[in-house]
């Protein structure tokens, strides 16, 4: 029962799980298919310091109801649909310029949270407005959402980056505005919270923060607004600076500190802002307040010229310190070695600074360092560009001495008792006709009108009018005052007045008149309104000239002519650039008559994107406003290439190139030039003679092919001789002669010597132009080709036995050729074959006669090596296959080396068996004409390879022979009948005789010849025989 119900239950939560993951990705599926997302920025601070890397928080969220909400609910416990949103983001300035010098991340945090990070990689960043665009991929469409932000707008400088307790702190504050220029009528306010929690408040409506006379001054030594602050305990002392400006509120935070105990203090005396075309001075003190010995140093832009260079200490020039400047990426080191101080000195640096002509722009000097002890702050130095134009002539009804509104003289007026009830005045005016105004080549970005004038009274108001060309008037701007008896001075931002020129040039400004009038709003009696100067003040970005250099110009060598032009660009103001180039034909670079170069419109390559548009019909053909050169990431490393064969197609010899690069401002001052090679003409074959021009090359042959063109320093094109690449054999004779080299390879295509020999040659110079291939034919002065080898397919010898001095006759199968082979080193048993006959084209006999001494073969084994030559000198690797046989070959007479007579006494009827030793054969041999003591051998008997025995009976009346006498004669006879060609006579030392005579007795006589012997007597017998030694028998 337990085991059911356990059954039971699971089966219960199977069911359960199942019906819930049912549900779950039901859900889920709502809540993807229902995917309205936004993304918005949830970040307050929207102004930043100039080192301040901004950083936004943005908030993904999707914007569901009902079931698509709750299943989104479910889906995001399991996975966070926000975490892999796909971002890219870019930053524009307050132009719509991308700034490609700003590099942008993004970190996902949490619940669709996104910080967008910025990293500033070029310091000297130009402060200003600035937008980002955020651009989110989702389900296949991308959202774009953007934020405006401050960089820079606003700057703080103290006299000291360190400060003792009780100390007065002085505070520089700058302020720019969205185009990066000083403004000085902004509303300010810095809190500075002590580390105590104390609060004080410096604001310009408080009289705290005051407003320098000379902020609207091209060249001041004053900060534009300062203010002070004294200083309490030892801490971080936090700095907020709010600013109201006419475009917005902008606020940044900073701080400075106090500390008693501090090795070093530095305290700087510079400008905060600079008309960047002037030189300035940098004073730097150091107050000593620990032993050092080493180097001091500073930092300054890269782009900074340093000259006037001193140190003092205690007040005195120091003679033995030394002094370098290193230049460190972005950066120059100023450095001061061979430093040696005492508490309680001080150090005073000053040097000259030359700060590059652009603007606007915020520089950063130091931080400085002693040792290793660095200075708590930097300075920062805003550059603004404006001129301030006086004008010198003037028109006007009803004004008393009109002249000295205009005659630059300080203190001297033009007045006008303007009518009392606020009469309109407007008939009465004065006007600025004629301004000190010149073209100084720059780039206008605003144009004001301005007024220094004394007010009678607090009812008087004063009105500015823009006549644009002198004819055309623009709106009015009224100016009131609160103080009377004093100059003030008062402009009107016109640069934007619906009658101004769209784009302002100094043509513009030169011929802009200023009309000033009056109002006045008292009721009992009239007012003196008094003019001391009318104004024109211009700002503008100081424009550099563009810059362009060739980094290189080399014609290619593919035969295209094109030539590979690589150029920089750069303009020090970032401006969009266009650029010509010209050519001229020498090197000698006279543009004088320029020609236009056909520029290739699909080849374009740069280091910033997108690439410029190429258009030929133009003047400036590289970059316009389909896509410009782009300068604003710095130097832009351009390539294209120019199509000289369109323009050029005969051209041989050098060619000079010139750049001009052009903002749409200033041309380049000084055009770049360079030279460039250019071959556009094709090389030229005029013969081709080969070393041998008859008979035929085999396999591994060669024949040199010599080829006769127009000029020396070709290279190979496509070459073939018989279809067969022979290009890198080319070797140039440097007589305008170029020699190449056929080798056959077995396989090439034959060909007779009747027939032509196939050549292709082309010949290529170093621009890639190539020869018109050359393929004449000449039949009688080119070898043929014989690239085939005789094939041999079978080899046969008659069944038979040979013997010495018989001929084998060989048949020689071979592939079907009419050509007649020669015998190459052929060979039948190893003996080197005759007499070689063809018999039809596929079949050749030869011959091997057997000799003495050649190698026996057994059925069969006969071995055979066959080559064959044909009328190339081809041979054919050696053919060895002897189809099957049972010819036998026996090339060797019998070889007797020994025979042997056992050392005995014969006599007559005794068998002599002698043994021979002959040379091992397996053959059995038989007895030729052999002879043993002059007798006629028998009985041969094989023992084995090497012995054999045959027998001699001794015979009455043979030849008796004395120890080691016994003559033989001994010839053997083998299967074939073959015979050993001298007998063999030397038997082997012996002590064999042979007595073949039987003695004979020819008398007998008795001693005693008559009477009876009785038992014991005895008597003589003598017996007369043929010889002596006998015995008795």
């Amino acid at each position: 029962m337990t085991i059911n119900r356990i059954k039971i239950n699971k089966t219960k939560w199977t069911i359960f799980f199942v019906l819930f993951f049912f549900v779950l990705f039901s859900f889920s599926a709502l809540a993807s298919s229902e995917s309205n997302l936004k993304f918005g920025s949830v970040s307050q601070k929207n102004s930043f310091g100039k080192d301040d890397s901004p950083a936004f928080v943005f908030q993904a969220k999707r914007e569901r109801t009902g079931v698509a909400r709750f299943g989104a609910w479910i889906k995001n416990i399991f996975s966070d649909e926000y975490k892999n949103l796909q971002l890219r983001a870019e930053v524009y300035d307050s132009l719509g310029n991308l700034k490609g010098n700003i590099s942008v991340k993004n970190k996902y945090l949490e619940e669709g949270k996104y910080e967008i990070s910025l990293f500033n990689e070029d310091k000297n960043l130009r402060p200003g407005e600035y937008d980002i665009k955020i651009f989110i991929s989702d389900d296949g469409e991308e959202i774009v959402v953007e934020k405006d932000f401050s960089w820079g707008v606003l700057a703080i400088n103290s006299n000291k980056d360190k400060y003792r307790t009780g100390e007065k702190a002085e505070l520089y504050i700058g302020v720019l505005n969205e185009a990066g220029h000083v403004i000085c009528d902004t509303e300010l306010e810095v809190l500075i919270e002590a580390p105590d929690g104390g609060l004080a408040r410096l604001s310009t409506d408080n009289g705290l923060v005051f407003v320098s006379p000379d902020c609207l001054e091209n060249v001041t030594l004053l900060p534009d607004y300062k203010t002070e602050y004294q200083v309490a305990g030892d801490g971080e002392y936090q700095i907020t600076l709010n600013a109201k400006t006419k475009n917005g509120e902008f606020s940044i935070e900073d701080n400075f500190l106090v500390d008693n105990k501090a090795d070093f203090y530095f305290e700087r005396n510079g400008p905060t802002r600079i008309y960047p075309i002037e030189d300035y001075s940098m004073n730097l003190k150091i107050e000593v307040n620990k032993d050092f010995q080493g180097e001091i140093s500073d930092s300054v832009p890269s782009n900074f010229f340093i000259e006037d260079v001193s140190l003092k200490l205690n007040g005195e020039a120091q003679k033995k310190v030394g002094f370098e400047i290193k230049s460190i990426g972005d950066w120059k080191e100023l450095v001061w070695t061979n430093i040696s101080v005492k508490k309680g000195d001080e150090i005073e640096i000053n040097y000259l600074f030359d700060a590059p002509d652009i603007s606007p722009e915020l520089f950063i000097i130091g931080p400085a360092q002693v040792g290793t002890s660095l200075e708590y702050r930097d300075w920062q130095i805003a550059s603004d560009a404006f001129a301030i134009y006086n004008y010198t002539t003037q028109t006007n009804v009803n004004w008393t001495s009109s002249g000295n509104a205009v005659d630059v003289s300080d203190g001297t007026y033009a007045t006008r008792d303007v009518p009392k009830k606020g009469a309109d005045d407007s008939a009465n005016y004065i006007q600025g006709a004629t301004s000190t105004a010149t073209d100084i080549g720059n780039n206008i970005t605003g144009v004001e009108i301005g007024v220094e004038a004394d007010f009678e009274s607090t009812d008087l108001s004063i009105y500015l009018v823009p006549y644009f060309n002198g004819t055309t008037g623009g709106s009015a701007q009224s100016f009131s005052t609160t103080t009377v008896g004093t100059d003030s001075i008062y402009y009107y931002d016109i640069t934007n007045d619906g009658n101004a020129p769209s784009t302002w040039t100094w043509s513009d400004v030169i011929n802009l008149d200023t009309r000033v009038y009056g109002n006045n709003t008292n009721n009992g009696q009239s007012r003196i309104l008094s003019v001391d100067q009318i104004y024109v003040r211009v700002n503008y970005d100081l424009n550099d000239a563009p810059t362009a250099t060739f980094n290189s110009a080399s014609q290619k060598t593919d035969g295209s002519g094109a030539v590979d032009i690589s150029f920089t660009a750069d303009d020090l103001n970032d401006d969009d650039l266009v650029a010509r180039i010209d050519y001229v034909t020498g090197d000698t670079c006279d543009f004088s008559s320029p020609q236009d170069p056909t520029i290739d419109t699909g080849n374009v390559t740069a280091s910033q994107t997108p690439v410029p548009n190429i258009n030929n019909g133009i003047t400036y053909q590289v970059g316009n406003a389909t896509a410009y050169i782009l300068t604003s990431a710095g130097p832009n490393t351009v390539t294209v290439d120019w199509l000289s064969k369109t323009n050029l197609p005969s051209a041989d010899g050098v060619y000079c190139l010139q750049i001009t690069a052009y903002d749409q401002i200033d041309l380049q001052v000084s055009p770049a030039t360079t030279t460039v090679t250019l071959d556009n003409v094709a090389p030229t074959i005029s013969t081709v003679s080969f070393s041998q021009n008859s008979g035929y090359l085999g396999i591994g042959d060669f024949v040199d092919v010599t080829i006769t063109s127009d000029e020396t320093n070709y290279i190979a094109g496509p070459m073939t001789v018989n279809g067969k690449d022979v290009s890198s054999t080319l070797v140039d004779n440097l007589d305008n002669t170029y020699t190449v080299t056929y080798t056959v390879s077995e396989g090439d295509t034959d060909i007779l010597d009747t027939e032509n020999l196939p050549v292709s040659f082309v010949l290529k110079d170093s621009q890639g132009n190539t020869s018109l291939a050359y393929t004449a034919a000449d039949i009688n002065n080119r070898p043929g080709v014989d690239a085939h080898k005789p094939v041999l397919t079978g080899i046969s010898i008659t069944n038979n036995t040979y013997k010495i001095g018989d001929t084998i006759t060989i048949v020689v199968s071979v592939s079907s050729d009419t050509d007649i082979y020669t015998m190459g080193t052929s060979s039948v048993n190893e003996v080197s074959t005759t007499n070689l006959v063809k018999v039809n084209n596929t079949t050749y006999n030869l011959d091997y006669l057997v000799s003495a001494g050649d190698t026996d073969r057994t059925s069969g084994t006969i071995p055979a090596s066959v080559i064959l030559i044909d009328k190339g000198g081809n041979e054919n690797i050696a053919y060895t296959s002897v189809s099957p046989n049972s010819a036998t070959i026996d090339a060797h007479y019998p070889e007797i080396t020994e025979v042997t007579i056992p050392s005995q006494s014969y006599k007559v009827g005794d068998t002599i068996t002698l043994t021979a030793t002959v040379t091992s054969d397996p053959d059995t041999y038989t007895l030729g004409n052999t002879t043993v003591n002059g007798v006629t051998a028998t009985n041969i008997q094989k023992t084995n390879d090497t012995t054999y025995t045959f027998d001699y009976t001794v015979s009455e009346g043979n030849a008796n022979r004395t120890s080691g006498t016994i003559p033989i004669s001994v010839i053997f006879r083998d299967s074939v009948n073959q015979e050993n060609q001298t007998a063999f006579t030397s038997p082997t030392s012996n002590t064999a005789t042979i007595d073949a005579n039987s003695p004979v007795i020819s008398s007998v006589t008795f001693s005693q010849t008559s009477g009876v012997l009785k038992i014991g007597d005895s008597v003589t017998i003598t017996v007369n025989s043929d010889g002596t030694g006998y015995a008795s028998g």
